[in-house]
């Protein structure tokens, strides 16, 4: 087996593991919260915001070829509008307190605040 295959299927053992840890915080009331508190309530408008932040302030074309498995409308209806709202860079804060607070609640301030986790974390990044 190539180094190039090992590779791929490393990526994907690691994608399988944690990706229901990282989509926890789309589904977590610390979003709807976080972002409420910047004047976002909509659920759609908190989605969009928090997952396309990252792309800056584009419009509902690049969201919905960006996030392929929503419908042109159902985007359209909350993008661009929720940048008048929030900025991405207020969005992007925003989720990252979201996350920082739903992993505390869920694998508590120990696991958090633990060796392992920011070892994991420099890892990652």
């Amino acid at each position: 087996m190539t180094t190039a295959a090992i590779d791929a299927r490393a990526g994907r053992r690691c994608h399988n593991a944690l990706n229901s840890l990282h989509s926890t915080h789309y589904f977590s009331p610390d979003l709807g919260r976080e972002l409420g508190a910047l004047g976002v309530t909509e659920a759609p408008a908190v989605n969009f915001a928090a997952r396309a932040a990252a792309l800056g302030p584009v419009g509902a074309g690049a969201v919905t070829a960006a996030f392929y498995n929503y419908k042109h409308d159902l985007v359209a209806r909350h993008v661009p509008a929720v940048w008048e709202k929030v900025t991405p860079g207020q969005a992007l804060a925003a989720r990252l307190r979201a996350v920082d607070a739903t992993l505390r609640r869920l694998l508590g301030e120990e696991a958090v605040a633990s060796a392992g986790m920011a070892e994991a974390a420099g890892l990652a990044l």
